[in-house]
């Protein structure tokens, strides 16, 4: 998520405005957090979503399904603002910290060095730079796919930092075994493909422990498809899962 202050507190906005995200305008530092709770952010995403309020940092953090880890993306706020709202809610080891501001990373470290961080950039890494981030405790950086070339790879890698790379499905696919470490995509339909995914291990699990009969349908399966093609099989209902 996108953290930014409102009253001086953390909340989740992409943007600087709420002109984009919500049906109403202003900055968001500019705005109470009682007017920040008063605005509907779901309309402009999907009528069924109408009046949905903007959650404050702490109540995202609550939202995540135990056991995934929450990728926190601070553009505003104090290093220390995070980190007590982390632990707080007792979060610290289920949450990686991003930012572009790397002194703000380096802030974060000393604060709870046991917190895992990420750092961005609108470019490629040099290795000195990813020397830095070494120093101060990143083991993942972020970048936009262009940026992900083989060399950039290899270098992280090298140094033992992980890469994350951003994008809709489709910018994403032609990196699928070229050694990036994560993919952030933008695809509201992959948590359908998350539900499948968790109901098909949930099944695999009973048929495991109970030895029930587990029935897949293959039809339009095939042989080398990898997951992501399964999980778009799985999406189209070409794919069947019956227990």
């Amino acid at each position: 998520g996108h953290k930014r202050q409102a009253d001086g507190q953390l909340v989740v906005c992409h943007d600087e405005s709420v002109d984009r995200t919500t049906t109403s305008t202003g900055l968001v530092s500019s705005l109470s957090l009682d007017q920040i709770k008063r605005l509907d952010a779901g309309s402009k995403f999907s009528p069924a979503f109408a009046g949905e309020p903007v959650p404050t940092f702490a109540e995202a953090l609550r939202a995540i399904p135990p056991g995934s880890k929450a990728l926190v993306h601070c553009k505003a706020g104090s290093p220390s603002s995070v980190v007590s709202v982390l632990r707080a809610e007792n979060a610290v080891s289920s949450s990686v910290v991003y930012s572009d501001d790397w002194s703000f990373l380096a802030n974060v470290r000393r604060l709870e060095p046991s917190l895992e961080l990420c750092a961005g950039r609108d470019a490629s890494f040099t290795s000195n730079q990813l020397a830095y981030l070494q120093s101060i405790g990143v083991r993942q950086i972020a970048m936009f796919p262009q940026f992900a070339t083989p060399k950039t790879v290899s270098l992280a890698h090298s140094m033992v930092i992980a890469i994350h790379i951003s994008g809709t499905v489709a910018e994403l696919q032609p990196f699928l075994g070229s050694g990036v470490d994560r993919f952030l995509v933008f695809d509201p339909r992959l948590g359908q493909l998350q539900q499948l995914l968790a109901m098909f291990l949930q099944r695999f699990t009973a048929l495991i422990n109970g030895n029930r009969l587990l029935e897949i349908d293959l039809a339009g399966f095939q042989p080398g498809d990898d997951l992501f093609k399964l999980g778009q099989r799985l999406l189209n209902g070409k794919l069947a899962i019956s227990a």
